[in-house]
């Protein structure tokens, strides 16, 4: 995700200033977007690696995640790819094929190279398609309820989702995935993205007694590098969650938004700023 939300921001803006060269960026930009769209195929190998399968397993199952993960849509006129799919279905599609692959194991023998990609895509890959409308509508409804109680109450959601997101950051699970799994959007994305920022600097400043310039600097990308140091002392969080909460507050009342893919950034490559 990152080549198009930070490479691609900059190039949008860059075909407005410089439109002469307009064509040149463009191509560009949909290198980014096409790279971006390529999202399930990688998360289905690196489930394969993790895994320890062999070279076609794991293709495999990158195969069947891209079938089930919703970034591909087929019409009359042919087929569009858009989007990063739904990481959910993403996550339950590579589940099932890693699954499939190693209940096969070596059973179809020499033909293992020609069967098993075709059987991963028609049996993994088309059970995902199948959980794809009703994963997409769960977690739509998700993003939908957040949206409405944050236009509802913006500055008491601010503070809840900043606060939410600000531990998050300190934990094993993805900001960003959560965010594109609930399509977070409007202020609510604009609050979890501050929310982010809270605990990059905060634990940035609150740690660069014990640690050098360059590794102080990094927590401003990436909170998570005090992940061990949180789980052993949770209460080292607490002055990023009050903060997290102010700038939350400060979300609703100035109408500061984002999208899904700048809310759980942070700072991380000026993807939430741009």
């Amino acid at each position: 995700m990152i080549p198009n939300a930070l490479v691609g921001e900059i190039l949008k803006l860059m075909i407005q200033i410089f439109p002469e060269i307009k064509t040149v960026l463009e191509t560009f930009l949909n290198i980014s977007i096409l790279a971006t769209s390529l999202l399930p195929v990688i998360i289905g190998v690196l489930v394969g690696i993790q895994f320890k399968l062999t070279q076609i397993q794991t293709m495999s199952v990158g195969l069947a995640t891209m079938v089930g993960s919703g970034v591909v849509s087929f019409t009359e006129t042919g087929m569009t790819m858009a989007g990063i799919g739904v990481v959910i279905n993403i996550g339950i599609t590579a589940a099932i094929a890693v699954i499939f692959v190693q209940w096969i194991g070596t059973r179809l023998k020499d033909y293992t190279l020609l069967l098993m990609p075709a059987l991963s895509i028609f049996i993994p890959g088309l059970i995902g398609m199948f959980t794809l409308p009703f994963v997409r509508s769960g977690s739509n409804y998700i993003g939908v309820g957040i949206m409405f109680l944050t236009d509802l109450q913006p500055i008491v959601m601010g503070m809840l989702i900043a606060m939410i997101f600000s531990l998050l950051i300190l934990s094993p699970i993805s900001t960003i995935g959560v965010a594109t799994v609930i399509m977070i959007s409007g202020i609510g994305a604009g609050a979890a993205n501050l929310g982010v920022c809270a605990s990059g600097v905060g634990m940035a400043i609150a740690s660069y007694r014990a640690n050098n310039f360059g590794t102080s600097l990094a927590h401003i990308a990436s909170a998570k590098i005090q992940m061990r140091n949180f789980f052993m002392k949770p209460k080292i969080a607490a002055p990023t969650i009050i903060t997290a909460a102010i700038l939350g507050a400060l979300a609703g009342i100035f109408k500061i938004t984002g999208d899904p893919y700048s809310a759980g950034f942070g700072l991380a490559g000026f993807v939430g700023p741009l």
